[in-house]
């Protein structure tokens, strides 16, 4: 609408210069050299403004002969920063799907068309990674240190290399820098976590989780499981360090963290029954069993009485009778308890109402005991042993990720490194193990062991 107005001005200037020209006419008399012009002031005016187009024309036409070579380059330059943008597509796209020699194919077009070494060096170090060839991806990602642009993509490519090939102290190191080179970045944070977790640097790790925390990668819920497993870890560090008190106040901390970490509660009470405050060991061991009775919470506060005699046990053992009356699990420890201690009336009426429920081969065994031991029922042993064989196999402690039993809840399984997968329950079937490591990583799991569990899924046991 402006640039409207501003032509209708321009025309209303001009029908006022030609109406003021026609009111006062006049005549304009050239002498020079001989030659002598005379004219209207109109005509003059005409002259004017035809030699100033005439000169217009001529330097615009000038100006686009001279131009030409400039735009000439400019063309070629635009066709080539097109080619290498599209070569930048086509080799990202070939690292994402796998295709080493590709990307390194697009690498080559990128540099020829583009020559940005940063570009250039990330998609080469990333074909050479794709591609196997780690020495090469190693050289690429420790030219790229060397560039402020490009340091923390080298520190990240570093650390994926390390990690994949089992060199953890390395990873460490560089991805360290990494987390300290940009505090929030979430794939450093995560492979910081995840090897230090491999490198049992429990103290480190729950730093980590804080800043996991802050940067709200990790929500609460999980930030808290997490803690505990830590403390739990925490706590045999302590005491394989000789430091009882640290191993106590550890695992105190991941009960209170975290109710349903039945580890946690079992080796708080069994660091208290081992400095002789039986007592406290059994409150705690009550307070699991009231808010859910469990076979181990069970085993566990009768074992505080294995000096005891058995019928002493048995009165011990009825205190978990008042907590959980009903519940099948206290059915079964007591009638256990009552078997040991020959009363075999109490001993029928608890396993009985045991087994009322989906019984394990644990009521049945027991059962056969009571026949043999109490009856003296060869064929109701029998008979009881057979449902045994045919019963739901008693739970153990497994890694939900590939399935192996272990002896004990640890923060990493044993055997490939997962990160909170120990659950006690029905024995895992056999499966090809999921990857273990962290999301941030597109690397098979390294060997687990005590020198290098992993971080992996998360759950409650």
């Amino acid at each position: 609408m402006l640039r409207g107005v501003v032509i209708l001005a321009g025309l209303a200037v001009l029908a006022l210069g030609a109406a003021w020209l026609a009111d006062h006419p006049g005549r304009v008399v050239l002498d020079w050299q001989g030659w002598r012009i005379e004219t209207s002031i109109g005509v003059v005016v005409l002259g004017v403004a035809l030699l100033n187009l005439t000169f217009l024309i001529i330097f615009r036409l000038w100006s686009f002969i001279a131009a030409t070579p400039m735009r000439w380059r400019r063309a070629r330059d635009a066709r080539r920063r097109e080619r290498g943008q599209n070569a930048l597509a086509r080799g990202l796209l070939a690292v994402a799907t796998g295709d080493g020699a590709a990307a390194a194919k697009e690498a080559r077009i990128v540099s020829e068309n583009l020559g940005h070494r940063v570009l250039t060096l990330l998609l080469e170090g990333e074909a050479a990674r794709v591609s196997g060839d780690h020495a090469t991806a190693r050289r690429l990602y420790g030219e790229m240190l060397e560039t402020p642009e490009t340091r923390l993509l080298g520190y990240r490519g570093l650390a994926l290399e390390a990690y994949r090939a089992g060199d953890l102290n390395a990873a460490l190191d560089h991805v360290s820098q990494a987390a300290r080179a940009q505090p929030r970045a979430s794939w450093a944070l995560e492979l910081l976590f995840d090897v230090q977790l491999r490198t049992a640097r429990w103290a480190e790790a729950e730093e980590t989780l804080d800043r996991l925390l802050r940067a709200r990668l990790v929500t609460p819920e999980i930030g808290k499981r997490r803690r505990a497993l830590l403390r739990l870890e925490q706590s045999r560090a302590a005491e394989t360090n000789g430091l009882e008190d640290a191993a106590l106040d550890h695992a105190r901390a991941a009960e209170r963290l975290d109710e349903t970490l039945l580890a946690a509660v079992l080796r708080t009470a069994d660091l208290l029954a081992r400095r002789g405050r039986t007592q406290r060991a059994a409150r705690v061991l009550e307070r699991a069993w009231e808010r859910a009775p469990h076979r181990l919470i069970g085993e566990a506060y009768a074992g505080l009485y294995a000096d005891d005699t058995p019928l002493n046990r048995v009165i011990k053992i009825e205190k978990l009778r008042q907590l959980q009356p009903d519940h099948a699990e206290t059915h079964l420890i007591l009638g256990e308890a009552a078997l040991k201690a020959g009363l075999w009336g109490e001993a029928r009426t608890h396993l009985k109402a045991a087994a009322e429920g989906a019984p394990s081969r644990r009521v049945f065994r027991a059962l056969a005991e009571l026949a043999e031991m109490g009856d003296n029922d060869g064929a109701a042993v029998r008979q009881y042993l057979a449902r045994a064989a045919d019963a739901p196999a008693d739970p153990v402690w497994s890694c939900t990720n590939c399935g192996k039993e272990v002896r004990e809840v640890t923060a990493v399984c044993p055997d490939c490194g997962a990160f909170d997968t120990i659950r006690f329950g029905p024995p895992a079937p056999h499966h090809a193990p999921r990857l273990a490591g962290s999301q941030v990583l597109d690397a098979p799991a390294l060997p687990a062991a005590g020198s290098a569990p992993a971080a992996g899924a998360t759950g409650a046991a």
